[in-house]
């Protein structure tokens, strides 16, 4: 549900800045991106394997260096 609704204020964002400046919107591609971010995101994915998998980075720190070079 709040992935839904980042995903729409997002949107509702960029075309807000878009008929700010005066272009035409273009629905199909805001289509997409929507879909995009509803259907095939992998953010939670990546997001899980960094907090859950590796945890805190301090700098200089070991898990800092394991995060920087894992393979999510």
């Amino acid at each position: 549900m709040r992935r839904a609704l980042l995903v729409m204020l997002l949107a509702a964002g960029a075309a807000t800045l878009v008929v700010a400046q005066g272009d035409k919107l273009d629905y199909a591609m805001l289509g997409s991106i929507r879909d995009e971010g509803l259907n095939h995101s992998h953010v939670m994915e990546y997001a899980s394997g960094l907090m859950d998998g590796i945890g805190g980075r301090l700098t200089g720190s070991p898990n800092m260096k394991r995060a920087k070079y894992s393979d999510i």
